[in-house]
C-alpha cells in the first residue's frame, strides 16, 4: 500500500478549532459524558479539500495517528452546569491520550453521491403582505470587509411601521422568525456570485446543528419569556446574526482574498403574536415546542388573526480581506 500526501488546507487555522475554555451550560455541543466502559459515536465528514484530491476508483486506508483531549475534568455534566472547562495546563490536570492505530478502507467509488442541495424559498415580497396585520419590514447592516479570524456579524433591524388605515396599537410576537435556528434557516441566507448570478451557500455550522424533539412541549407565559418581545408603532428591535465566529465560519474555505459574499434575511410569517403591550399580555401563555428554538403550537392558528408577514430585506455585502 502507497502513502499519499494529502497537500495541506492552505485556510486551515488551528486557532479557530482549538478552544481555551467551554462554559458548560443544559445544551453544550460536542460535549460528553462518559462513564467507564462507555463509549461515544458520531459521524464526521471528510474535510473538502481531501475530496478534491482523491481519485474516483481508488481505494485508501484512513489511519487516526492519536490525538489528545485538552478540556476535560472528572464531574458529571449535571455537576459541572455554570462552570468553566479550563485547559488542563491551567488546571494541573493530564491530558486525555487517544492512542493511535484505528483504521479504515475507503472506496472512493463506492462513496455515493451527495444529497442536492435544498432550495432556499424565493424571498418575501411587499405584496405577500395581510390586509389588518401589522407592517414589519427587516434592514440589514454590516462592515464592508472580512478576515478569516475574529467574530463577524450582520445587525438585523426589525421595524414596526405606523398604520394610517389602523389605529396605532402594541403588539406581542414570537421572535423565532428573526433567530437562527432549524425552524428558520432559510430565512436568512448566504450567497457567493457565480459568474452573472447569486449562487446559495449552504452552511453548517454549530449553530445550526442541535434541536431536542422527544422531550414535551412547554408552556410558557409571552411576557416571561425571552423569545417573545413587544413593539410600538415606530419602534425597531436590533439583533445580531454572526455569520464568524471564534471557532467556525459560514465563509467557505474555497473563498478567495478579495471575494465578495452577500446576505439577505428573506423573510417568512411569525407564527404568533397579538396586539397589545406588556401590560395586556401579564397572563397570556402559549405552548411551544420541544425544541431548543421551536415553533408555537398552541394555538396552533394564532387565534385567527390575520398573518403576520415579514418582506424580504435589503442585500448587504462585504468582502473577504488577508488574513488579518
Amino acid at each position: 500500500m502507497q502513502q499519499v500526501e494529502i497537500a495541506p488546507d492552505p485556510n486551515y487555522d488551528p486557532s479557530l478549532v482549538q478552544s481555551t475554555s467551554l462554559r458548560i451550560i443544559k445544551y453544550t455541543p460536542r460535549l460528553w459524558e462518559l462513564k467507564t466502559g462507555e463509549s461515544v459515536s458520531f459521524r464526521s465528514n471528510l474535510p473538502e479539500h481531501w475530496e478534491r484530491q482523491l481519485r474516483p476508483g481508488e481505494t485508501y486506508e484512513l489511519l487516526w495517528l492519536g490525538g489528545m483531549i485538552a478540556l476535560c475534568d472528572w464531574e458529571t455534566t449535571k455537576e459541572c452546569l455554570g462552570k468553566e472547562l479550563r485547559l488542563c495546563s491551567e488546571t494541573g490536570r493530564d491530558l486525555l491520550v487517544l492512542p493511535g492505530g484505528a483504521h479504515t478502507l475507503l472506496s472512493v467509488g463506492s462513496v455515493r453521491s451527495p444529497p442536492v442541495p435544498r432550495v432556499s424559498p424565493g424571498p418575501v415580497q411587499d405584496e405577500n403582505r395581510v390586509l389588518g396585520a401589522p407592517i414589519l419590514s427587516v434592514e440589514l447592516q454590516c462592515p464592508p470587509t472580512i478576515h478569516r479570524q475574529g467574530l463577524f456579524q450582520v445587525i438585523r433591524e426589525l421595524h414596526y411601521h405606523p398604520s394610517e388605515s389602523q389605529e396605532a396599537k402594541a403588539i406581542t410576537f414570537h421572535t423565532l422568525i428573526a433567530s437562527r435556528s432549524i425552524a428558520t434557516r432559510d430565512c436568512f441566507q448566504l450567497y457567493r456570485r457565480n459568474v452573472t448570478r447569486l449562487e446559495r451557500v449552504e452552511t453548517d455550522s454549530l449553530n445550526d446543528a442541535y434541536a431536542i424533539y422527544d422531550d414535551p412541549d412547554v408552556l410558557v407565559k409571552v411576557t416571561a419569556h425571552d423569545d417573545f418581545t413587544t413593539l410600538r408603532p415606530g419602534e425597531s428591535w436590533n439583533f445580531p446574526q454572526y455569520i464568524q465566529g471564534r471557532s467556525w465560519t459560514d465563509i467557505p474555505r474555497d473563498a478567495h482574498v478579495g471575494e465578495t459574499s452577500y446576505v439577505q434575511y428573506n423573510g417568512g410569517t411569525v407564527d404568533w403574536w397579538n396586539w397589545g403591550g406588556q401590560e395586556g399580555h401579564a397572563s397570556t401563555k402559549v405552548t411551544l415546542s420541544c425544541s431548543i428554538s421551536g415553533r408555537v403550537v398552541d394555538p396552533a392558528d394564532n387565534g385567527e388573526r390575520p398573518r403576520l408577514v415579514v418582506p424580504a430585506s435589503n442585500i448587504v455585502e462585504f468582502t473577504l480581506v488577508g488574513s488579518g
